[in-house]
């Protein structure tokens, strides 16, 4: 049930065979929604620290 977590995690580790196996018998959805969802983070992190102050520049006035 959990393999998903076990092929994103051996992205760290081994990534070529991690894409290996999730070409081979991965799921398609779990991995999409993943990077989804860490493209999304990275995304608004980047957001809030370079562009914060354009947004909100009270907010980082001190």
């Amino acid at each position: 049930m959990l393999n998903w977590l076990r092929l994103v995690l051996m992205m760290f580790y081994a990534p070529a065979r991690a894409m290996h196996e999730v070409r081979d018998r991965g799921a398609l959805a779990p991995a999409g929604l993943v990077a989804l969802l860490a493209h999304a983070l990275f995304f608004f992190s980047l957001s809030w620290f370079y562009l914060g102050h354009l947004i909100n520049p009270l907010c980082f006035m001190h």
